[in-house]
């Protein structure tokens, strides 16, 4: 699904998800705007729903922050005999995840979500509260940390593989990211073949596949030696191939 959202709206999708993937507008966390929201709904992310809250629903916005107050306030009116009374209740929009909201959370699970934002804190409620329903203890903090490669794959309850590769794919860039600087060259490069020896745990393919998504993000760009000279054993055995023409060192943006 070709679509970019920044991270602030990707937080407000995954924090409506976290609260079963409806809610009303009023409520969502961070505030999304009618521009915002009519933006996902032509992306076919959102369905905007106009419906009249119920009792429960009136006493959860009326405890809301003041936007979502105001949305419910009941406007005074006088009946015939002057006396004060209560306006009926007006319809508020209610915000659902359509289908294609849903595959596309699934589809960008590693894609960073605002870092500036208080609103996070739902989300990682929610996905804590899902991994603990499945398991506990040291097991659960293994999968956490251990969740890579062939660990992923050889578990007999293994995540789908499409997920099993973005979580891997996300500890080879975070590893990459830390590499220590005594591996890098002296004009700022990282041979391929120091990379591999760093990441031993990861295959060729898995390192091989996260590169190439690097690249293509603008995160790093590959290179080749144009001297032949330049290129050891240990170079040679670590090649990366782009269309037959190989990769030796690469450089982080």
């Amino acid at each position: 699904m070709d679509i970019t959202i920044s991270p602030l709206n990707l937080l407000k999708l995954w924090n409506l998800l976290a609260v079963g993937g409806e809610e009303w507008n009023s409520l969502i966390r961070p505030a999304l705007d009618a521009k915002e929201r009519e933006r996902l709904r032509q992306l076919g992310l959102l369905q905007t729903l106009k419906k009249l809250p119920g009792p429960e629903d009136l006493a959860r916005l009326k405890k809301a922050p003041k936007e979502a107050k105001s949305a419910v306030k009941e406007p005074k009116a006088k009946d015939e005999t002057g006396k004060t009374k209560k306006a009926p209740v007006r319809e508020l929009i209610k915000i659902k995840l359509t289908d294609r909201g849903l595959t596309y959370l699934g589809d960008h699970l590693g894609d960073p979500i605002s870092k500036t934002s208080t609103a996070a804190a739902p989300v990682l409620i929610f996905i804590m509260e899902r991994l603990g329903a499945k398991k506990r203890g040291r097991e659960a903090i293994n999968d956490l940390l251990g969740m890579s490669g062939r660990e992923v794959v050889n578990q007999p309850n293994a995540v789908p593989q499409a997920l099993s590769l973005k979580l891997t794919s996300q500890i080879i860039i975070s590893r990459i990211r830390t590499i220590s600087p005594q591996f890098f060259m002296a004009g700022g490069g990282l041979r391929l073949s120091e990379l591999r020896k760093v990441l031993p745990e990861f295959d060729k393919e898995e390192i091989d596949r996260t590169l190439l998504d690097m690249q293509k993000e603008r995160q790093l760009v590959l290179y080749r030696f144009d001297s032949p000279a330049l290129v050891t054993a240990a170079d040679a055995e670590a090649t990366l191939y782009i269309s037959g023409a190989p990769r030796h060192y690469l450089f982080l943006k």
